[in-house]
């Protein structure tokens, strides 16, 4: 399967060709017991042989943690039971994906690399003194947290935050955070700012963290809160899990209760609770490589017992040099696209890295490119490179990669101003050929930047279509979401939808953009407060979800009457290509911003704003409605 240093040559002068598709499966299996699953999953696209041993149950069985029957209960919601109808694999990745706890105030999921449990408490789910007083205390949206929102203390004297979980930890120790932020967080023109106007009072006394067990273990640590305008994990402590089938309460609280001066400016997110010595994804993309360099040569001694492996030990040591000193890189992210310069100098005899790895090889180890700019780099190698990539439309997979809504794509072409690009007539059909693999390149690398750039960008919305229902039309129709004022010549200005008795009935908002291409990342909505009413209430709704598309048949602007065609804006005159996950909204007259888990490619240029469940009734009518 491409693998150039698999070649053996026997003792009694004959020679024969073996590759990593001689490989069996069982043993293929063995050597990936000893991998991560991230790992596991890379060497799956290798070969065959491989893909069939990556989905064997007894490799994801070692990788589950005891109590998975536990953890897949609260997916299914009958625990230990259906979980079987799925293959180990399957459990193992959904787990890795984070489940909501506490109608979504808690979330636990599996870490990747090493299985172990993690989870996130948000600060709705803590138990702070004085959240209640909008003079100490307020929920601040934010992009900067996993939940959105962060509590943010303003000004008090008594400083304390408490939390509880219980649940049913594997076997191991684990050690507990609190996210803490000195400094307001927020953005201005596309750059994050962090405003220290209320930050007093921290470096008086240390704060107190403290945790406890049900099975009576302790901790407690002190330390002063400093780095304002930086999220700082304050570690509270370990405690050790014995039995994986018995729950665990912990108890855990921050404080400083020195009521002779005041403390505020702190924003708190959330507790942590990871496995001990959990360090994130630190590990780069050249270990891959490495053990792919490894399995190459151990299947090549496997194959043939007792044979001379000659090209292999004339190389082993230039190899080893050139990887340890790949290692000792200090920059550990994207370490394999920098230093490949360096790789191609290594010629043996005329050989190159791609010729030494072969197609099959060389191609799992650049599907692992998840940034374009390292891509860019690889290009930027040699001629060798440049063609390999190009020619393999390594560009299209990473964009695809980035976003799937690629994939709709049917073709693609260049425009060119007139007069320029055009093409001599007398040009080979390879020729050709190298020019559109060239255009696709450019093309798909253009836009793979444009998903990970951190820009500020406009708002894309054009014009209106139309709303799911308006109480009083047009005095409170779709267009006064346009307008980011509450009143405009002393009139309030808001949507309102019509009123109804039970709070689940949905209410939707239907917009044009102003391309029929476009990248969402993220999306603000400001709920309307009530200002001319009695205690100026919030009609807001629980949760908000995001429906990207396009129509169906071409609908001229002129029959946008709104609120006069309700059956424009039926689902079924669209075609959604991408439904985002329910949004927890704040009860708050605040503009809130909900970001995408990735920036979306939105084909049509059509976004519906889905608003589900309603909050406040309305005493004049004893309704409830969303503004």
């Amino acid at each position: 399967m491409g693998a150039f240093w698999s070649v053996v040559r026997g003792e009694e002068g004959g020679s024969s060709e073996t590759g990593l598709g001689d490989l069996p499966e069982l043993c293929a299996a063995a050597v990936l017991l000893n991998l991560d699953p991230t790992e596991i999953c890379q060497l799956a696209k290798l070969n065959r042989v491989f893909r069939g041993a990556a989905s064997a149950d007894f490799v994801w069985q070692a990788k589950l943690p005891d109590n998975y029957s536990y953890l897949m209960g609260f997916v299914l919601n009958e625990k230990g039971r259906k979980e079987m109808r799925f293959r180990k694999k399957d459990i193992y990745a959904r787990l890795c994906q984070p489940i909501n706890l506490d109608v979504g105030n808690k979330e636990f999921w599996l870490e990747k690399r090493t299985g172990g449990v993690c989870m996130a408490i948000a600060s709705k789910s803590l138990v702070i003194t004085g959240i209640d007083d909008r003079r100490y205390w307020s929920y601040v949206p934010t992009g900067e947290s996993r939940f959105q929102y962060v509590a943010y203390l303003q000004q008090i004297w008594w400083f304390e935050v408490v939390g509880e979980v219980e649940f049913c930890f594997p076997v191991g120790t684990y050690s507990l955070y609190f996210r803490l932020h000195l400094g307001r967080p927020s953005k201005r023109f596309g750059r994050r700012i962090c405003t220290s106007d209320h930050v007093h009072g921290w470096d008086v006394k240390p704060a107190r963290f403290q945790l406890s067990t049900s099975d009576g273990q302790q901790a407690v640590t002190q330390c002063y809160l400093d780095q304002p305008g930086t999220w700082v994990m304050h570690r509270v402590g370990d405690f050790v899990v014995r039995k994986s089938n018995q729950p665990i309460k912990v108890k855990f609280s921050v404080a400083q209760i020195d009521c002779t001066h005041t403390k505020g400016g702190l924003c708190v997110d959330s507790a942590f609770i990871y496995p001990k010595g959990y360090r994130g994804e630190t590990r780069s993309l050249i270990i891959i490589i490495l053990v792919l360099y490894q399995v190459i040569v151990i299947s090549a001694i496997y194959l043939k017992p007792g044979t001379q492996i000659r090209k292999c030990k004339r190389i082993w040591p230039s190899l080893d040099k050139g990887f340890c000193a790949l290692l000792r890189c200090p920059n550990h992210s994207r370490i394999l696209f920098h230093t490949v310069p360096f790789c191609v100098s290594w010629n043996w005899n005329g050989w190159d890295l791609l010729k030494w790895l072969g197609p099959d090889s060389a191609t799992s180890v650049f599907n692992c490119i998840d940034h374009p700019a390292d891509l860019v780099r690889a290009t930027a190698v040699s001629t060798s490179w440049r063609q390999f990539l190009i020619e393999n439309g390594f560009s299209k997979r990473l964009c695809t990669k980035l976003c799937p809504e690629v994939s709709y794509f049917t073709s693609i072409k260049e425009i060119t101003p007139p007069g320029t690009g055009t093409t001599p007539l007398d040009e080979s059909s390879s020729t050709l050929e190298w020019r559109n693999h060239e255009m696709y390149h450019k093309i798909y690398t253009y836009l793979s930047q444009h998903l990970v750039s951190t820009e500020a960008t406009k708002s894309c919305i054009s014009y209106t279509i139309g709303a799911s229902s308006t109480d009083n039309y047009p005095e409170e129709s779709i267009d006064n979401t346009f307008e980011p004022s509450e009143k405009i010549n002393s009139r309030a200005s808001y949507w309102s939808s019509g009123g109804q008795v039970d709070p689940t009935v949905p209410e939707s908002l239907t917009y044009q953009l102003t391309r029929n291409v476009v990248f969402v990342d993220a999306i603000r909505i400001q709920p309307f407060r009530a200002f001319f009413q009695y205690g100026a209430p919030i009609y807001s709704s629980k949760f908000v979800q995001f429906k990207l598309g396009y129509t169906k048949q071409l609908i001229p602007v002129s029959f946008f009457e709104r609120n006069q065609c309700l059956d424009l804006i039926a689902d079924e005159n669209y075609v959604w290509t991408y439904i985002s996950p329910q949004f927890l909204m704040q009860q708050e007259n605040v503009s809130q911003s909900f970001k995408l888990p990735r920036p979306i490619l939105c084909i049509g240029g059509v976004l519906k704003v889905e608003l589900l469940g309603r909050v406040q009734k309305q005493d004049i009518d004893n309704l409830y409605y969303i503004w």
